[in-house]
């Protein structure tokens, strides 16, 4: 009978903290950026980038220890969505993995973990009249 109380309040224990933790969790993760598009954008032309590529990465994020190759993802992806809005109105726009991580590092877009701080992409984006949110 003791065996049986002390399982159950083990099972008991276990469920509050899982549900507790669950709680804390979709709590702190559902306050992320909503991106909304402010026009449809047809391009013909595919941006490809690998964000291993050896011409960017071996670049640092920012100031921090990580590099492209391993951590840049999703700058790789943001400068691959970046130059297909761009093409639409500029055929021939380019921008690589490099000079968007370029603009990050200078306008301290990525933290020392390199991640990117959401609040200060516009101040990079600006010069080449990208808006990403509205």
């Amino acid at each position: 009978m003791k065996k049986i109380m002390i399982t159950g309040s083990l099972i008991c224990l276990t469920l509050i903290s899982i549900w507790t933790v669950y709680r804390l969790y979709s709590k702190t993760t559902s306050q992320g950026v909503q991106i909304k598009p402010t026009a449809e954008i047809i391009c013909n032309t595919p941006v490809f980038c690998l964000q291993n590529d050896e011409e960017w990465a071996d670049h640092h994020l920012g100031q921090s220890r990580f590099v492209m190759k391993s951590s840049g993802c999703l700058t790789t992806s943001m400068a691959a969505a970046l130059e297909l809005q761009k093409k639409a109105d500029q055929p021939g726009f380019q921008l690589t993995p490099v000079e968007l991580n370029r603009l990050f590092s200078q306008h301290q877009v990525y933290n020392d973990n390199g991640d990117i701080v959401w609040g200060r992409i516009n101040d990079a984006v600006y010069a080449m009249r990208c808006v990403y949110w509205e």
